[in-house]
């Protein structure tokens, strides 16, 4: 069993708990990241690309210079395309490409590589690899977690970033969703409020498309190559694309294809048992009536490769009582079906971004820099932990609270044509919450700090 005065035992290895890593790592405070996967290379080696945009400054404050330079370099899907002081978001009609809003937002925009991005965090960090928390104990000193291979670990604070549908999220079901049943560990919890399953069949393909046109790059130069979001008015099919990553031994890019569409009892989605044939061409199929330059990036993706269903849910979190012991970041703490609105804010940046299926990141890393600030008040001003983390898990319920039913509603008219410019999709005109605008103070007084 290990020991340590002040010891954060982080679970989940994705983005979200390497950014609580590395912002514990500059404040001195010991912290280890217990990770599922067997290696870098595991499962979690996938997944969708990440916009950084009002997340990119937070992040940037607690790595080295180094790292913070490598985001751009190394980790954007393609590194001449990076939008640095602003950039725009366009929802298109699907059949012929004209542009129905533009969303010009302040503020840098790297369209990152998840892997890649992953990859770069690990860096400096203590990741103890194939460690699955199983269950945990608080004790009058501290914390204790057991993992599934039945070794131990003692700290003063467990943190939970694993993601929304992760395996791994057991034991953390009772803080996440807030059922009330019988945990002797933890304080009596509120009822949860209504989780969202929406009866919208979603769909994603890998493509390898040219460089030139690329999502529309040179033949419809008023679209933004990085993504963007189209609908069929004819049929409601919203259709979503986004650059993955560039290879240039072919000078062409992965492009990853996302296709939602509402169903009736004379279209229905496909079944159950369908197999990754059966799937592309039901994506092919509800690509009928798209732009040849749309429909051509589904019907490039190779036969074989694997279709996968996406599960869209959210639910709206609420706050717990931590004990001072243990609390959430990232999906843990609630995740969001689309993410598709913008705040107006006097700060330099716009929050959050557009819908990019990725947004949950930029939230999560939010998460992340306020929790790592409170837990560095805790350790090294001697601040009361159970107030603290009690309030920090207020905040994130609040702002969830605030955002998720935008997000449904956006989910929703991205599968109409009748929306208007006041719809969740494309409207920008919301405050910004304060923990936005006090973490950025912070950051301030301490780069001035330092300096």
């Amino acid at each position: 069993m290990i020991k340590a005065f002040f010891y954060v035992i982080n679970s989940s290895g994705g983005l979200i708990g390497l950014t609580l890593a590395h912002a514990l790592k500059k404040h001195g405070i010991k912290a280890t990241v217990f990770e599922r996967d067997p290696s870098i290379d595991g499962p979690r080696a996938q997944g969708w690309a990440v916009s950084l945009r009002f997340a990119l400054p937070l992040l940037q404050h607690y790595l080295d210079q180094d790292l913070a330079k490598r985001i751009e370099t190394e980790c954007a899907v393609d590194p001449s395309i990076i939008h640095l002081t602003e950039s725009k978001f366009d929802t298109i009609d699907g059949r012929d490409l004209s542009v129905k809003f533009t969303r010009h937002m302040k503020g840098p925009h790297v369209r990152t590589n998840r892997p890649k991005l992953r990859a770069l965090l690990v860096n400096g960090l203590d990741v103890r690899w194939g460690k699955r928390i199983r269950s945990y104990m608080i004790t009058p000193t501290g914390i204790v977690a057991k993992f599934n291979d039945g070794t131990t670990v003692e700290g003063t604070l467990l943190v939970s970033c694993e993601g929304a549908v992760s395996e791994g999220k057991f034991p953390f079901w009772i803080l996440k969703l807030g059922y009330l049943l019988y945990f002797p560990l933890l304080s009596p919890l509120p009822t949860p409020r209504e989780s969202w399953r929406p009866s919208l069949p979603a769909l994603r393909c890998n493509s390898c498309c040219p460089k030139t046109p690329t999502l529309g790059s040179r033949s419809s130069p008023q679209i933004d190559p990085l993504m963007f979001q189209s609908i069929n008015p004819a049929t409601n099919v919203f259709f979503w694309c986004s650059l993955q990553g560039y290879i240039p031994e072919t000078d062409s890019h992965d492009v990853l294809a996302y296709l939602s569409y509402p169903t009736s009892q004379t279209s229905p989605g496909p079944s159950a048992s369908a197999t990754d044939t059966e799937l592309l061409e039901n994506m092919k199929n509800r690509m009928e009536g798209f732009h040849p330059m749309l429909k051509n990036i589904v019907d490039r993706t190779k036969p074989g490769l694997p279709i996968t269903r996406i599960r869209l849910r959210d639910w709206i979190p609420v706050s717990y009582q931590s004990q001072g012991r243990v609390c959430l970041a990232g999906d843990a703490a609630g995740c969001m079906t689309m993410c598709t609105f913008a705040f107006h804010t006097p700060l330099p940046f716009t929050y959050p971004p557009a819908e990019d299926r990725g947004e949950g990141v930029n939230h999560g890393i939010l998460d992340a820099v306020l929790l790592a600030e409170s837990i560095r008040a805790i350790s090294h001003e001697g601040a009361d932990a159970e107030s603290l983390l009690n309030a920090y898990s207020q905040e994130v319920a609040e702002r969830r609270a605030f955002s998720t039913p935008l997000s449904r509603q956006a989910c929703l008219d991205a599968h109409t044509s009748d929306f208007t410019v006041d719809s969740p999709l494309v409207n920008t005109n919301y405050p910004p919450p304060p923990s936005l605008t006090k973490i950025t103070a912070i950051h301030a007084a301490q780069s001035n700090y330092a300096a």
